[in-house]
C-alpha cells in the first residue's frame, strides 16, 4: 500500500498523466482509501480531492470531488473514494490532493487506484461493479510522487506530469477485484460508528449525508450564539456581516452584481441566470416565517467566508460549532459542476493563531429538492480567545454556490455556558432587598491629601484605593491598612478625571484634556502609554471583559470604545450617543460615569439629561433605567451582583439605590448639602470594598468618605476578594436575527465577588418594566425629596467593572 503522512494543504498525493481516452465517454477514478490513525485520540483527518484535469496551458478542470474526512476507526478500515467523469479531452491528468494540512495526524494509506470505462454514459456516480469493461488497476510500486505545493488551478503541460508510464506494471484486466469493502464509510468494528455523546460532534464522529450525530438531538446544552440572519419580506436584507458579529473575505453585492465572491442574505433563493439553482427555496431555521439565510458564490479556494472572534471560553471545556448548509444547485446534466467544499478551522486568537481543530464538509452535494444538511466540528478549548473560521477549500466558477443558515457555537456539558470570566478587580457585592449603610460617614482623606478637585476614585479587590489628584498630576494609592498613600506621578499627565485599574494592576487614566488621549500605567514597567487616542477628557473609564476600552466624552456627548487585544487596532468605536447635545433615545447630553456588565451591556449616567441609560450590547438607542424627575445630574453609576443600580445623584447631594423596592435614598438623605458626617456636597464617585462598605468621593468637601454596611440581614457574609467565574447556569439561547449586532449570549447567572450566584438577575426585570411604575412604589431607607439645585460641580469618576448578568434586563425606554 502507499503510505502517507500528509504535512501540506494543496500538497499532490498522486498525480498521473494518461492518453487516448476516448472524448465523451465516462471514466471513473478511484482508490481505496484508509485513515492509518486509531480511533483513541483527537488527531487531523486526511481529507482528500480527486481532481480529473486536462493536459492544456490552461489545466482546464474536468472534475473534482472530495472524500470528506477520512475517519478514524478501532480496526484500520479500508473505504472506497473517488469520481466518475465524462472526459473533454483525450489527455488528462489524475490528482490526488489534501484538503487540509498541519497538526498531528493525517497519516493516510492508498491502495488499488484504478481508472475505469463505463459502458454506459449513466452520470449516476455510484460506483456499480457492472459498469466497467476495462479497467486499469495501479498499484503501490508504481507511484512517483512528492508532496509539492498545488494551488489551483494550475496549468499542466506534458512536461510538468511527474509520473512514469511502466507498462509492465499496469494490469489491463477486468477480472482482477480489490480486497475491500467497498461502501463508503464503514467502520470493519462493532462499535456504533456515530457514538458522539450528547449529540456533539465527535473527533472521528461523522454519519454519511450530514457529517454529524443528529440521534441525540437535545436542547439542554447552552448555545453561546446562534446566527439566524433575522427575518424581513424583502427579497434582499440590508444587512451586512458585521451585523452578526462576523467577517468574511467575500464582498456584499445586490443581485444585479452576484457574481464569484459574492455574498447577500436572502429569504429565497433568487432565480439564476444560469437557472440551475433552487429557486424560491427557503431557509432553515424553524417557524421562520420570511427568515433570511447567508448566500454565498464561493469564487476561490482558500476563501474565508465565516470568521467569528470570541473571547471568555473556558480552557479545556469542549464545543461543538455548526451550521446547517446546502449547494444551491439543482442536478444538472452538466459534467464539471463544482460542489462546494467547507473547511471549519478553530485558531488561537493571537498572532501565530495556533491550530487548535479542524474538520472539513467533503462536497456538498447536488440534489433534485434543496436539503439542509448539518456540519460543523467538536473541539476542546485550549486557548480563553479563539476564531472560529469557515473556509471554502475549492476553486470554481461553475457552481460552488452555497447558502449557510443556523450558525452555532454551543457548550458539550449540560447547564454550563460556556463561558469563563477573567478574574475582577474591582468588588461587587450581593445585598438583601432591604438593606442599610451608617448614616454617619468616617473621612478616610481629606483636602490637605487628595486636593480641592478630586473627582476619580477606584477601590480594587485588596482594597487598595486610587485616586487621580488633579493638583499635582498624580495618582495616589492607600494600600489598606496604610494611613499614607502611595504616590505615582505618570509622565505628561494632565488634569486626568476618569481612572480605571485592571486585575494586573495597571491603570488607565483620562489624559485627554490637553493630550487626547487615555494612558495606562504599568505596574510591571512602572511607566505609561497612550492606549486611545479621543477628543476631549474622559469623564468615565472603564475596561470590559474583554479587554476594551471605554471612554464617556463629557463635552462630545458620545461614548467611545477601543479594543485593547491587538496592537495594529487603532479603531475607536462609538456605541453610545451621535455626538449632539440631545434627549432622544440615541443622544446623550454631557454623558459622565459609566459601567459595562457582564454581557457587554453599557449604562450611562447621563448628566444634562438628569437619567440613567441602558445601552444593550450592540444597540446604538438606549433606555431609560431612571429618568429626571427623580434625579439631578447623576455622576456615577455602580452596580451590584443582582443588577442594583448605586447611583451618584450630584445635584442633589445624595446616593441612592434602585432596584426590585423602586429607588431609595442611602446616603446623605436630610435634603441639605453640608460638610458634616452625615451629609455631602456634589460627590463625584462610588465604589465598594470587600465588605460592601461603601466609599464617596465628596467633591465638595475635598474629601473621601467610608460609610460602613449596617444591616444585611439576607447574608452575614457580603463579599472577597473574587476567582475566576464560571457561570453554572443554563442560558438563554441568543436567536441573533432582528438586532444588528447582538453578539454573545451568557448566562443567567451573575458572579459575585464571593461566590457564583446562580438568581443572579430576578430584582431588576420588575423595576425597569416601567420608570414611572418604580417611582411610584419608592421605598427609601430615608425619605426621599427631589431638588433641582444646579450642582456646584460637574465633575465625575469611572465606575469599576462589572461581573454581573442581567439576563432579564428589559428596560422601557
Amino acid at each position: 500500500m502507499f503510505l502517507v503522512n500528509v504535512k501540506k494543504l494543496d500538497a499532490q498525493i498522486f498525480n498521473y498523466k494518461i492518453d487516448d481516452l476516448r472524448i465523451g465517454r465516462l471514466y471513473e477514478f478511484s482508490a481505496y482509501i484508509a485513515n492509518v490513525i486509531r480511533k483513541e485520540k483527537c488527531f487531523n483527518k486526511t481529507n482528500i480531492r480527486f481532481e480529473v484535469r486536462a493536459i492544456n496551458e490552461s489545466g482546464n478542470v474536468i472534475a473534482k470531488k472530495g472524500t470528506g474526512d477520512v475517519p478514524e476507526c478501532y480496526n484500520m478500515s479500508w473505504s472506497k473514494y473517488g469520481i466518475s467523469f465524462e472526459t473533454t479531452h483525450s489527455s488528462v491528468v489524475l490528482l490526488m490532493i489534501s484538503n487540509v494540512a498541519e497538526g498531528r495526524g493525517n497519516d493516510v494509506a492508498i491502495d488499488d487506484i484504478e481508472l475505469r470505462v463505463y459502458s454506459t454514459n449513466d452520470l449516476d456516480d455510484t460506483f456499480t461493479t457492472d459498469a466497467s469493461t476495462t479497467s486499469i488497476i495501479i498499484d503501490s510500486t508504481e507511484i512517483d510522487s512528492t508532496e509539492t505545493s498545488s494551488t489551483a488551478p494550475i496549468a499542466i503541460d506534458s512536461t510538468e506530469i511527474d509520473s512514469t508510464e511502466t507498462t509492465t506494471t499496469i494490469t489491463s484486466t477486468s477480472s482482477k477485484t480489490p480486497q475491500h469493502t467497498s461502501t463508503i464509510l464503514d467502520c470493519n468494528n462493532t462499535e456504533d460508528y456515530c457514538e458522539c455523546s450528547n449529540d456533539f460532534i465527535g473527533s472521528s464522529c461523522e454519519i454519511q449525508s450530514v457529517d454529524v450525530c443528529s440521534k441525540h438531538e437535545n436542547d439542554t446544552y447552552g448555545s453561546l450564539f446562534f446566527i439566524t440572519f433575522g427575518s424581513g419580506s424583502d427579497r434582499f436584507s440590508s444587512k451586512t456581516a458585521s451585523d452578526f458579529n462576523f467577517t468574511t473575505n467575500l464582498k456584499k453585492e445586490s443581485w444585479s452584481n452576484f457574481k464569484p465572491g459574492a455574498y447577500a442574505f436572502v429569504n429565497s433563493v433568487p432565480s439564476s441566470l444560469t437557472v440551475l439553482w433552487h429557486n424560491a427555496a427557503k431557509d432553515h431555521t424553524t417557524n421562520d416565517t420570511d427568515g433570511y439565510m447567508y448566500l454565498a458564490d464561493l469564487g476561490k479556494a482558500g476563501e474565508q467566508i465565516f470568521n467569528y472572534q470570541i473571547n471568555n471560553l473556558c480552557v479545556g471545556m469542549s464545543y461543538e460549532l455548526s451550521a446547517y448548509m446546502t449547494n444551491v444547485m439543482r442536478e444538472t446534466w452538466w459534467p464539471s459542476v463544482t460542489e462546494p467544499n467547507i473547511r471549519f478551522e478553530v485558531r488561537a486568537m493571537k498572532e501565530n493563531g495556533d491550530l487548535i481543530a479542524q474538520k472539513s464538509t467533503g462536497d456538498i452535494p447536488i440534489y433534485k429538492h434543496m436539503t439542509w444538511s448539518k456540519h460543523g466540528l467538536s473541539f476542546v478549548a485550549k486557548s480563553s480567545s479563539i476564531v472560529l473560521l469557515m473556509i471554502s477549500n475549492v476553486d470554481g466558477h461553475w457552481g460552488n454556490d452555497l447558502a449557510i443558515d443556523d450558525i452555532q457555537l454551543r457548550v458539550s456539558s449540560a447547564h454550563q455556558t460556556g463561558f469563563c470570566y477573567p478574574v475582577l478587580s474591582f468588588n461587587q457585592p450581593k445585598f438583601c432587598p432591604i438593606v442599610s449603610w451608617e448614616a454617619n460617614g468616617i473621612t478616610v482623606a481629606n483636602d490637605t491629601v487628595i486636593g480641592l478637585s478630586t473627582i476619580g476614585m477606584f477601590i480594587d479587590t485588596s482594597n487598595a484605593i486610587y485616586v487621580n489628584d488633579q493638583e499635582t498630576n498624580s495618582v495616589q494609592i492607600w494600600y489598606e491598612g496604610k494611613t499614607e498613600p502611595m504616590i505615582i506621578k505618570p509622565e505628561n499627565l494632565n488634569a486626568s478625571k476618569g481612572i480605571f485599574v485592571t486585575n494586573d494592576g495597571d491603570i488607565y487614566l483620562d489624559n485627554g484634556e490637553h493630550n487626547w488621549r487615555v494612558d495606562k500605567w504599568s505596574k510591571s514597567s512602572n511607566s505609561s502609554v497612550p492606549v486611545m487616542y479621543v477628543s476631549g477628557t474622559c469623564f468615565g473609564l472603564f475596561v470590559d471583559r474583554d479587554k476594551n476600552v471605554y471612554c464617556s466624552l463629557r463635552d462630545q456627548h458620545r461614548v467611545v470604545k477601543r479594543s485593547l487585544c491587538c496592537d495594529g487596532n487603532t479603531t475607536t468605536t462609538t456605541v453610545a450617543g451621535n455626538g449632539a447635545n440631545g434627549s432622544a433615545p440615541n443622544m446623550l447630553n454631557q454623558p459622565s460615569g459609566i459601567f459595562v456588565d457582564i454581557k457587554l451591556n453599557l449604562y450611562v449616567a447621563d448628566y444634562g439629561n438628569n437619567r440613567i441609560q441602558f445601552f444593550e450590547y450592540g444597540n446604538l438607542s438606549g433606555m431609560t433605567l431612571v429618568n429626571g424627575s427623580l434625579l439631578n445630574g447623576p455622576t456615577d453609576i455602580n452596580v451590584d451582583a443582582d443588577g442594583n443600580l448605586f447611583i451618584v445623584d450630584q445635584g442633589n447631594h445624595r446616593i441612592v439605590r434602585f432596584g426590585s423596592n423602586g429607588l431609595g435614598c442611602i446616603i446623605s438623605c436630610s435634603d441639605a448639602r453640608g460638610i458634616n458626617s452625615h451629609q455631602l456636597e456634589s460627590p463625584s464617585s462610588i465604589a465598594f470594598d470587600t465588605n460592601a462598605h461603601i466609599f464617596v468621593l465628596d467633591t465638595g468637601n475635598s474629601r473621601i468618605q467610608k460609610f460602613l454596611l449596617a444591616t444585611n440581614p439576607c447574608d452575614s457574609t457580603t463579599t472577597e476578594a473574587p476567582t475566576t467565574q464560571v457561570t453554572t447556569e443554563a442560558p438563554t439561547t441568543q436567536v441573533t436575527t432582528e438586532a444588528p449586532t447582538t453578539q454573545e449570549t451568557t448566562a443567567a447567572a451573575v458572579a459575585t465577588t464571593q461566590e457564583t450566584t446562580t438568581k443572579a438577575s430576578t430584582t431588576l426585570a420588575t423595576t425597569i418594566k416601567s420608570t414611572t411604575a418604580a417611582a411610584a412604589t419608592i421605598k427609601p431607607t430615608t425619605e426621599i425629596t427631589t431638588k433641582t439645585t444646579t450642582s456646584t460641580s460637574t465633575s465625575t469618576s469611572t465606575s469599576t467593572s462589572m461581573q454581573t448578568t442581567n439576563s432579564s434586563l428589559t428596560p422601557n425606554p
